[in-house]
């Protein structure tokens, strides 16, 4: 019974008090992390309807926390101390299962004869398969002659499958 014109008029208002400019505004301005998922958010609400457009907005935020997960898990520092070359692995603040590749593949890389420090000392999270694949580059550094130098990183059990 309501005419269409008015209900319009409404949800227009609404969804002006709920996202008013100076709030569009402040999100710009803490980034292209944050902004992003937003406006993402608010087209797809736009173009389809209200739960479908979060769900979207929700599905993109989620790429962009996968994505920057990915790829902030170390930061690889190297330095050349006489002849010897010296790789600092410095753990981010959350390490998780996406990581597990590349440190895999950047430890494997480790030439011989080199000082490998792997610092978890700002660590809050190390997941269980980053720890087994330090703890099993212990085994393949002595074969390659490689000093590894551990900080903060705790003892785990690994299984053996043979």
């Amino acid at each position: 019974m309501i005419p269409y014109s008015v209900l319009a008029v409404i949800l227009i208002r609404t969804g002006y008090n709920l996202a008013k400019p100076a709030m569009i505004k402040a999100v710009y301005q803490q980034g292209r992390e944050q902004f992003l998922p937003f406006i993402v958010t608010v087209i797809a609400i736009l173009f389809t309807d209200l739960l479908f457009g979060v769900l979207i907005g929700m599905a993109y935020a989620f790429y962009f926390l996968i994505k920057h997960t990915y790829r902030a898990g170390f930061l690889l520092r190297e330095k050349t101390e006489g002849h010897t070359a010296h790789y600092t692995l410095d753990l981010a603040l959350n390490v998780s299962f996406l990581n597990k590749k590349k440190i895999r593949d950047l430890l494997d890389k480790m030439p011989e004869y080199t000082i490998v420090e792997i610092d978890g000392y700002g660590s809050v999270y190390i997941d269980h398969d980053i720890l087994e694949i330090i703890h099993d580059f212990k085994v393949k550094a002595k074969r390659k002659h490689i000093a590894l130098i551990l900080h903060d990183i705790p003892d785990i059990e690994s299984l053996e499958l043979h």
